[in-house]
């Protein structure tokens, strides 16, 4: 299956999941190199607001789309940039035959729970470790003052 129409699919697929952890953003299929999803996560302290993601597919499915969470996020694993720290986003760990629905499942998955063996931000990582209820006090204030209002 061509690049195009994998990528034509998965969009569809995420349109018609009716899931209501993952949201897509952009409901136009005329344009799919990037495409914005909204992510609702479950635990705290993220769980109040929900946070956008933008996905840029350049080599899709054959190399991992660029992600980038556009939310301000305080969080172990994504950087200051938005910039997502998730080893199948990697090169090693990128496999074609993963979806888009799939990818936005782990990044989901890891703003619920950071993954301390692979931080983007070692203070932040640090923190979550040494001293939690610290660390979620600034997350949620984070998450307060730049997290997306979530859809009913």
């Amino acid at each position: 299956m061509s690049g195009n129409k994998r990528l034509m699919r998965d969009v569809r697929d995420i349109l018609t999941s009716n899931r209501k952890d993952i949201r897509a953003l952009d409901t136009d299929l005329g344009s799919l190199n990037v495409r914005n999803y909204l992510l609702l996560p479950t635990l705290e302290p993220y769980n109040e607001r929900a946070f956008c993601v933008s996905l840029e597919f350049t080599q899709y499915p054959e190399k991992a789309p660029n992600v980038c969470i556009k939310t301000k996020m305080y969080h172990p694993n994504v950087r200051d940039n938005g910039q997502v720290c998730l080893h199948m986003l990697t090169d090693a760990g990128w496999k074609p035959g993963v979806t888009i629905l799939e990818l936005l499942d782990e990044i989901l998955k890891l703003i619920n729970e950071p993954q301390l063996d692979r931080p983007a931000n070692q203070e932040i990582a640090a923190q979550y470790q040494q001293r939690r209820e610290e660390f979620n006090k600034a997350a949620q204030e984070h998450v307060r003052k730049y997290g997306e209002t979530r859809p009913e």
